[in-house]
């Protein structure tokens, strides 16, 4: 089932199996991480029709209808209720807050489900822009190591 959600620039849509492949082979300027987690994904959808809230939301802009990053989780949420958050925004679309406004608006979409209770993500320690949408959004640091912060949101906050 597609799904969207709007804000006030944005528009974050699901992602179905034929539209994964396009943006596998239409987006080669992928990081190495984005490209494993997208072949991870078609594996899956193979296997869960239900897997598209799960998985990986494209960005459009409302004004232009032109795709500029993506956003989404790195598979179900676990027995825990926790899911890993990952998120891209191309080269020429960045310091323009539209990560900070799609994930907002992802984390406030899947706290509706009972069963999420807790989004983890992490950014290299170089990427101070990511570490600041992270805290900007809420997210609570949790740890460091050689080359990642990491960090959590609770739905009890």
């Amino acid at each position: 089932m597609f799904m969207e959600i709007k804000t006030t620039r944005l528009t974050l849509f699901t992602i179905d199996k034929k539209q994964l492949k396009a943006f596998d082979h239409q987006m080669v300027a992928l990081s190495p991480k984005i490209k494993k987690i997208l072949k991870k994904h078609l594996r899956l959808y193979k296997k869960y029709d239900d897997l598209m809230k799960w998985s990986i939301w494209g960005i459009r802009l409302n004004t232009s209808g032109e795709i500029i990053g993506k956003v989404g989780f790195h598979g179900m949420p676990d027995e825990n209720g926790s899911l890993d958050l990952g998120y891209e925004i191309y080269q020429a679309h960045r310091r323009q807050n539209y990560c900070f406004e799609s994930v907002s608006a992802l984390v406030e979409y899947i706290f509706k489900y009972d069963y999420v209770k807790r989004i983890q993500a992490d950014c290299n320690k170089d990427n101070i822009g990511s570490f600041r949408v992270l805290e900007k959004c809420g997210f609570d640091f949790i740890r460091e190591d050689e080359c990642k912060f990491y960090f959590e949101y609770s739905k009890d906050k």
